[in-house]
């Protein structure tokens, strides 16, 4: 669950100029979180599924990979994230009905840098399912599990991937400082 807290301020100056609109935005958003989830074979008898597996798990066709939460759910987060705006709107006298503006924005101008988006972070994990997955200080492969009855140990039956927590795309980052101008006519 996320928490977010944006508080706001504006303030219209008039002047024989135009109005101008000074505006503060400060956000402050919880960390998300995301979960060490692999997939698994339950079937027994199966080459990545454990021997003492379930025979039929009640399906028509046993399904040969389920998914598993190896870790608990939400166990791992992203950063928390806060940013400050600015917005500067300059809005001339009307003329016949039309009134010339022109806006700024100033985002994230302290240029706080977070990791936000659990989307975009890899979570790979890997599992008796991957040859790459190999028992902690061992060329020994990770071992199946039952479970129904057994609890998985990381290093024995799963392992994090290699980048297991870091970004994959540039969609996973806070939005870094970013300047806006654009200037319309209202009519």
């Amino acid at each position: 669950m996320r928490q977010r807290a944006n508080l706001w301020a504006q303030y219209d100056l008039p002047t024989t100029v135009g109005t101008f609109n000074l505006s503060l935005l400060q956000r402050y958003h919880s960390a998300l979180s995301y979960s060490a989830v692999g997939t698994i074979d339950v079937r027994k008898g199966a080459s990545n599924g454990p021997a003492d597996g379930v025979v039929n798990p009640g399906y028509s066709t046993p399904p040969t990979n389920v998914s598993y939460y190896f870790s608990d759910r939400g166990a791992f987060r992203v950063d928390s994230i806060s940013s400050t705006d600015l917005g500067v709107n300059w809005y001339l006298p009307t003329i016949r009905g039309a009134r010339l503006f022109i806006e700024t924005d100033l985002l994230n101008v302290f240029d706080q840098q977070g990791i936000e988006n659990p989307v975009a972070v890899d979570k790979t994990v890997l599992t008796r399912r991957q040859t790459t997955c190999l028992q902690t200080g061992t060329s020994t492969r990770c071992t199946a599990f039952n479970p129904f009855t057994q609890t998985p140990q990381q290093g024995v039956n799963w392992q994090k991937g290699p980048n297991f927590g870091t970004p994959t795309s540039a969609s996973a980052y806070q939005q870094p400082r970013t300047y806006r101008f654009s200037v319309g006519l209202k009519f």
